[in-house]
């Protein structure tokens, strides 16, 4: 498991009205580059199967993060000519793994504070949240909970191994 990448585009810009509202963007273009850059080096390194897994969800970079994935899927396909073995980017924004709960991401609301709430819970305090300002989604102080942060994680997680396994068994590698 790599780090994870805190840089994202298209992100909620709350500066025009005088608010740092902590996000630092990049562009589409270095987004696609330093993901291919970085799925290609995996690649060569022997990953057989690569996760890519985005919690930020412009519709921009959801759709660049997927067609990466494919890119870089179809650059390997050449090279397995050569007797590079295949490889597989699984790429998706991780609400898609938990739409039967309801699970649709959101900023800082429901789901994403019952997430935090569930894996770093000393991290969350809601009594600190004086309003809504860039919350998008279901108050988290009404709605949010450590018990649904479990389910839907264990539900990505279920599901991710799920989908590895069956790309693993394609692949001829399980």
């Amino acid at each position: 498991m790599l780090p994870p990448l805190y840089l994202g585009v298209s992100c909620l810009s709350l500066r025009g009205i005088g608010i740092r509202d902590g996000s630092i963007e990049i562009s589409l273009t270095c987004l696609r580059e330093l993901l291919l850059s970085t799925l290609l080096g995996l690649a060569k390194q022997g990953f057989r199967v690569i996760v890519l897994l985005t919690g930020h969800y412009p519709r921009e970079q959801v759709f660049a993060v997927k067609e990466v994935a494919k890119l870089c899927e179809r650059i390997m396909e050449t090279a397995s000519a050569k007797g590079i073995p295949q490889v597989r980017v699984l790429a998706f924004p991780e609400y898609e793994l938990a739409l039967d709960l309801g699970y649709r991401g959101d900023h800082a609301a429901k789901q994403e504070t019952s997430i935090m709430m569930y894996l770093r819970p000393e991290l969350v305090n809601l009594s600190r949240l004086t309003d809504l300002l860039g919350i998008h989604g279901e108050d988290p102080r009404k709605f949010a909970s450590p018990e649904l942060g479990k389910q839907v994680v264990e539900r990505i997680v279920e599901r991710l191994v799920e989908l590895v396994q069956k790309a693993l068994r394609e692949l001829g590698s399980h």
